[in-house]
C-alpha cells in the first residue's frame, strides 16, 4: 500500500525518435559481403534492413524464440516453433531470404513437435548479440533501440508477443528467463502509452 513519501519506479518514456541515418548506423557497424551465387566472381552487399517492419518482427520473434551460437567460422542462428507455427516459418524464411540473401534450412523434431528454423550469417549474428544479448537469461534490448519509429517497436512487439505471450480476455501477457528483457519490454510499452504491469513467477 502507498503512503505518502514513498518512492515509485516508473518506466522511461523514450520519446525521442533516432534519425534514419543513424538508424542504419547500428547495421553498417557490421557490414558484411556475401557470395552472389549467379555471378560467383562479386559478391553483394548487405544493404541495412533497419528501416523494414517486417525485419523488427522476426527481431521480436528472434527475442522470444531465438537463439545464437557462435562456433569458429560458424555463425548458426536459429528459432523454434511449434509445428502449428507454419505461418511463421514460411514468413521467416522469406524475411531471411529477402534481407540477408540467406536460404534457411528446417529441421522437424517429431518427438517435441517442433520445427527449428537455422542459417547462418556473421553479420546477422554480431548486431543480435550486440543488440539484444546472447542466452535465454541475458536477453536485453539496446537502448537505441527504444528510440526507433513507433512502426518499427510495434513491429517488434507484434514478433515478441506472438512467440512468447499468451492473451487472456483483454490482457496479453509474456513470460521471459530474463528480468532486464522484461523491463526493456515494458519500456517500449510505455513509450507508445501502454501501461503494464511485471510479477515475479517462482521457477518450476
Amino acid at each position: 500500500e502507498l503512503k505518502k513519501g514513498d518512492w515509485v519506479i516508473c518506466p522511461k518514456r523514450y520519446q525521442t525518435t533516432i534519425s534514419e541515418n543513424e538508424l542504419n548506423s547500428y547495421w553498417e557497424e557490421f557490414d558484411e559481403f556475401v557470395p552472389n551465387k549467379v555471378y560467383k566472381n562479386k559478391k553483394i552487399y548487405i544493404s541495412s534492413p533497419l528501416n523494414e517492419e517486417d525485419f523488427w518482427w522476426y527481431c521480436g520473434m528472434w527475442l522470444a524464440e531465438g537463439s545464437a551460437s557462435p562456433n569458429g567460422l560458424s555463425h548458426r542462428i536459429s528459432t523454434t516453433h511449434s509445428e502449428l507455427e507454419v505461418s511463421y516459418v514460411e514468413k521467416i524464411k522469406n524475411i531471411i531470404f529477402k534481407y540477408l540473401h540467406r536460404s534457411a534450412t528446417f529441421t522437424y523434431r517429431k518427438k517435441s513437435h517442433a520445427i527449428d528454423v537455422t542459417y547462418s550469417s556473421a553479420q546477422m549474428m554480431n548486431f543480435l548479440i550486440k543488440t539484444f544479448g546472447k542466452g535465454a537469461h541475458n536477453k536485453h534490448i539496446s537502448e537505441w533501440v527504444k528510440k526507433i519509429p513507433n512502426i518499427y517497436k510495434l513491429a517488434l512487439l507484434k514478433g515478441y508477443f506472438e512467440g512468447d505471450g499468451s492473451g487472456y480476455y483483454n490482457k496479453i501477457s509474456a513470460i521471459s528467463a530474463s528480468k532486464q528483457l522484461i523491463l526493456d519490454i515494458q519500456d517500449i510499452l510505455h513509450s507508445l502509452g501502454i501501461v503494464s504491469c511485471i510479477s515475479n513467477k517462482p521457477a518450476i
